[in-house]
């Protein structure tokens, strides 16, 4: 047996292996940092929000949709205190309908973290009226 293993590679083979693997590690981190952006390499997340429906899906907003947010955070506490139970579930079933109509849906397995967590869309009054106890009923508000 020998004591050396001797390549019989010349600089360019070992150039041309080091540049393959180069080229495969940049494109796992390509590949890596768009499934982290939830979108294509190098469309951060600037500028946006990420929404959960408990239980569902996470979605993409415009930071510039905080405030339409914030208006149906009111509707649902108006709805919540008046002890109006019609009210509240149709303004938590526009709520996440219109989420989900203007949102971006985040694949499944996005590392997105929350910024607003919306409640499911079977929340009961009485859960809601618990809840409340003067808390926001969207988290990160």
């Amino acid at each position: 047996m020998n004591a050396f293993i001797w390549s019989h590679e010349d600089d360019i083979d070992r150039q041309l292996k080091v540049s393959v693997v180069s080229g495969a590690v940049d494109a796992q981190l390509a590949a890596m940092k768009k499934q982290l952006a939830g979108g294509s390499a190098g469309q951060l997340s600037a500028g946006t929000i990420v929404v959960r429906i408990h239980g569902e899906d996470q979605y993409r907003l415009q930071e510039a949709d905080r405030a339409k947010l914030d208006q149906f955070d009111k509707d649902l506490m108006a709805a919540i205190r008046a002890g109006d139970e019609p009210k509240f579930k149709e303004s938590l079933q526009r709520l996440l309908s219109w989420v989900r109509s203007a949102g971006q849906k985040l694949p499944h397995g996005d590392l997105s973290s929350s910024d607003i967590v919306l409640p499911s869309s079977d929340m009961t009054f009485k859960e809601a009226q618990d809840l409340v106890a003067g808390e926001p009923i969207l988290s990160g508000s």
